[in-house]
């Protein structure tokens, strides 16, 4: 597994990524009145990003994807302060990157 500063390198570039699609989606609901998820350039959007996101897991070991597929999709990146933790482990609110990089350099 890689270490902490190149994982958290890489987590901005995806919520960089991740806000900006978000924004898109937004501002064509303001120009359409709907969203637009059923758009095939959304979801070439949406695909590209899932990719990258599959990318930057296959660095950092066998249950990265499911670990930021979650805290992306499921936490809100942290907004949702869901909680986590390994096996044995007491559950802890995952809020930053540095929660999620504990949680999955211990599976």
């Amino acid at each position: 597994m890689s270490n902490y500063k190149e994982f958290n390198a890489d987590m901005k570039r995806l919520k960089k990524v991740s806000v900006s699609i978000d924004k898109v989606y937004e501002d064509s609901k303001k120009v359409f009145g709907t969203g637009c998820f059923e758009s095939p350039w959304y979801e070439a959007m949406y695909l590209s990003f899932n990719l990258a996101m599959e990318l930057v897991a296959e660095k950092y070991g066998d249950y990265a994807n499911d670990w930021i597929s979650w805290h992306i999709y499921e936490n809100d990146w942290g907004k949702e302060k869901m909680e986590a933790g390994n096996k044995g482990e007491k559950l802890k609110p995952i809020i930053t990157i540095r929660d999620l990089w504990n949680v999955m350099k211990n599976v």
